[in-house]
Protein backbone atom coordinates (compact mmCIF):
# COMPACT_ATOMS: atom_id res chain seq x y z
CA UNK A 1 0.00 0.00 0.00
CA UNK A 2 2.96 2.43 0.80
CA UNK A 3 4.03 2.06 -2.55
CA UNK A 4 1.00 1.88 -4.54
CA UNK A 5 0.98 5.68 -4.41
CA UNK A 6 3.78 6.95 -5.23
CA UNK A 7 3.40 4.77 -8.63
CA UNK A 8 -0.29 5.90 -9.09
CA UNK A 9 1.38 9.54 -9.21
CA UNK A 10 4.45 7.95 -11.56
CA UNK A 11 1.93 7.01 -13.97
CA UNK A 12 0.36 10.11 -13.63
CA UNK A 13 2.65 12.39 -14.62
CA UNK A 14 4.31 10.43 -17.31
CA UNK A 15 0.71 10.28 -19.12
CA UNK A 16 0.38 14.26 -19.00
CA UNK A 17 4.05 14.47 -19.84
CA UNK A 18 3.56 13.70 -23.43
CA UNK A 19 0.69 16.63 -23.70
CA UNK A 20 0.91 19.21 -25.37
CA UNK A 21 -1.10 22.20 -24.50
CA UNK A 22 -3.47 23.03 -27.26
CA UNK A 23 -7.17 24.47 -27.97
CA UNK A 24 -9.69 22.32 -29.73
CA UNK A 25 -12.61 24.19 -31.57
CA UNK A 26 -15.13 22.14 -32.27
CA UNK A 27 -16.77 23.10 -35.51
CA UNK A 28 -19.81 21.67 -38.29
CA UNK A 29 -16.44 20.14 -40.41
CA UNK A 30 -15.08 18.61 -37.44
CA UNK A 31 -12.81 19.38 -34.95
CA UNK A 32 -9.80 22.09 -35.14
CA UNK A 33 -6.31 21.93 -33.11
CA UNK A 34 -4.64 25.11 -32.31
CA UNK A 35 -1.35 25.35 -30.18
CA UNK A 36 -2.31 27.58 -26.99
CA UNK A 37 -0.23 30.81 -26.79
CA UNK A 38 1.99 31.05 -23.66
CA UNK A 39 1.03 34.12 -21.53
CA UNK A 40 4.09 35.30 -21.21
CA UNK A 41 5.15 35.56 -25.21
CA UNK A 42 2.25 38.11 -25.85
CA UNK A 43 3.12 40.44 -23.00
CA UNK A 44 6.50 42.52 -22.68
CA UNK A 45 7.66 44.58 -19.81
CA UNK A 46 6.65 47.98 -19.68
CA UNK A 47 9.14 50.83 -20.81
CA UNK A 48 11.19 52.01 -17.73
CA UNK A 49 11.96 55.47 -16.42
CA UNK A 50 15.31 57.02 -18.36
CA UNK A 51 15.05 60.41 -16.58
CA UNK A 52 13.10 62.59 -14.73
CA UNK A 53 13.41 66.37 -15.14
CA UNK A 54 11.81 69.50 -13.97
CA UNK A 55 11.11 72.26 -16.65
CA UNK A 56 10.04 76.23 -15.59
CA UNK A 57 7.47 77.18 -18.60
CA UNK A 58 7.21 81.12 -20.09
CA UNK A 59 4.26 81.52 -17.99
CA UNK A 60 6.34 80.69 -14.70
CA UNK A 61 4.41 76.96 -14.07
CA UNK A 62 6.16 74.26 -13.53
CA UNK A 63 6.16 71.22 -16.01
CA UNK A 64 7.43 67.62 -14.67
CA UNK A 65 8.62 65.10 -17.46
CA UNK A 66 9.14 61.09 -16.95
CA UNK A 67 10.87 60.62 -20.03
CA UNK A 68 10.66 56.98 -20.90
CA UNK A 69 12.79 54.10 -22.86
CA UNK A 70 11.47 53.60 -25.49
CA UNK A 71 11.11 57.27 -26.80
CA UNK A 72 7.80 58.37 -25.07
CA UNK A 73 7.31 60.52 -21.76
CA UNK A 74 4.51 60.95 -18.95
CA UNK A 75 3.75 64.38 -18.58
CA UNK A 76 2.98 65.74 -14.80
CA UNK A 77 2.55 69.16 -13.17
CA UNK A 78 3.62 67.78 -9.60
CA UNK A 79 5.89 65.79 -9.21
CA UNK A 80 3.66 63.16 -6.58
CA UNK A 81 0.88 62.65 -9.62
CA UNK A 82 0.82 59.87 -12.61
CA UNK A 83 0.15 62.70 -14.87
CA UNK A 84 -0.50 62.48 -18.69
CA UNK A 85 1.45 60.13 -21.21
CA UNK A 86 2.42 61.35 -24.71
CA UNK A 87 3.45 58.97 -26.86
CA UNK A 88 6.97 59.42 -29.25
CA UNK A 89 7.07 61.97 -32.04
CA UNK A 90 3.83 63.60 -30.72
CA UNK A 91 3.76 67.34 -31.69
CA UNK A 92 2.47 68.19 -28.07
CA UNK A 93 5.94 67.61 -26.30
CA UNK A 94 8.83 68.40 -28.85
CA UNK A 95 12.73 67.57 -27.03
CA UNK A 96 14.41 64.61 -25.52
CA UNK A 97 16.26 64.18 -22.01
CA UNK A 98 18.98 65.62 -22.49
CA UNK A 99 17.53 68.65 -24.19
CA UNK A 100 18.04 72.05 -21.89
CA UNK A 101 15.29 73.22 -23.45
CA UNK A 102 11.71 71.61 -24.52
CA UNK A 103 8.21 72.60 -25.71
CA UNK A 104 4.96 71.74 -24.44
CA UNK A 105 1.44 72.12 -25.11
CA UNK A 106 2.99 75.19 -27.74
CA UNK A 107 5.22 76.65 -25.03
CA UNK A 108 8.26 76.62 -24.40
CA UNK A 109 9.89 75.47 -20.94
CA UNK A 110 13.39 75.48 -19.88
CA UNK A 111 15.27 72.74 -17.38
CA UNK A 112 15.07 73.90 -13.51
CA UNK A 113 17.73 71.48 -12.50
CA UNK A 114 20.93 73.22 -13.81
CA UNK A 115 23.91 71.32 -13.22
CA UNK A 116 26.10 72.22 -10.19
CA UNK A 117 29.59 73.10 -10.95
CA UNK A 118 31.70 70.57 -9.88
CA UNK A 119 29.33 67.93 -9.27
CA UNK A 120 28.16 66.94 -13.35
CA UNK A 121 24.77 66.15 -14.57
CA UNK A 122 24.70 62.66 -15.55
CA UNK A 123 23.68 62.51 -19.26
CA UNK A 124 23.92 59.23 -21.55
CA UNK A 125 25.07 56.94 -18.97
CA UNK A 126 28.00 59.18 -18.53
CA UNK A 127 29.17 61.75 -15.90
CA UNK A 128 29.88 65.31 -17.70
CA UNK A 129 31.30 68.68 -16.23
CA UNK A 130 32.58 66.48 -13.19
CA UNK A 131 35.77 67.92 -11.76
CA UNK A 132 38.77 65.84 -10.30
CA UNK A 133 39.13 67.48 -7.29
CA UNK A 134 38.14 65.49 -4.07
CA UNK A 135 35.14 66.30 -2.45
CA UNK A 136 35.33 66.94 1.43
CA UNK A 137 32.85 65.54 3.98
CA UNK A 138 32.18 67.11 7.33
CA UNK A 139 31.60 65.57 10.25
CA UNK A 140 31.02 65.90 14.01
CA UNK A 141 31.56 63.20 16.73
CA UNK A 142 28.75 61.82 18.35
CA UNK A 143 28.43 63.23 22.01
CA UNK A 144 29.46 60.54 24.80
CA UNK A 145 27.13 60.27 27.43
CA UNK A 146 28.79 61.42 31.39
CA UNK A 147 27.14 58.71 32.95
CA UNK A 148 24.73 55.76 32.32
CA UNK A 149 21.26 55.90 32.81
CA UNK A 150 21.34 52.26 33.73
CA UNK A 151 23.36 51.29 36.17
CA UNK A 152 24.88 47.77 36.41
CA UNK A 153 22.13 45.79 38.63
CA UNK A 154 19.57 47.04 36.04
CA UNK A 155 17.04 49.08 37.88
CA UNK A 156 16.99 52.52 36.60
CA UNK A 157 18.63 55.98 38.45
CA UNK A 158 16.00 58.58 39.17
CA UNK A 159 16.95 61.98 37.92
CA UNK A 160 17.89 63.10 41.84
CA UNK A 161 20.84 60.39 41.84
CA UNK A 162 22.33 61.11 38.81
CA UNK A 163 26.25 62.19 39.32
Amino acid sequence: MTRTLPLIALAAAAALAGCEPETVIQQPGGLTRRPTPSPMSATSPPPSIAASKAYRCKDNTLVYVDWLTDGSARVKKTRNEVGTAVPAGDTSLQGDAQAATITYSGQSCESSSPAVPGRGTVAGGGVTGATSAPSTILARPLAVAAAPLMPAHGRPRSPAHQP
